[in-house]
């Protein structure tokens, strides 16, 4: 289930990048619910 998630947001994310803002906010959301550090991916992508 995670890894199908990370692999949702390296596809998304090289797919299209307008949609970059959507997916970090709807990462964040998840992470409040889950405990997965999804900030930490996302920086780490971020650079």
């Amino acid at each position: 289930m995670r890894i199908y998630f990370l692999r949702f947001i390296f596809i998304s994310f090289f797919d299209n990048k307008r949609q970059w803002a959507l997916l970090h906010t709807y990462a964040t959301t998840r992470s409040q619910f889950e405990h997965f550090p999804v900030t930490i991916v996302t920086q780490a992508i971020q650079g």
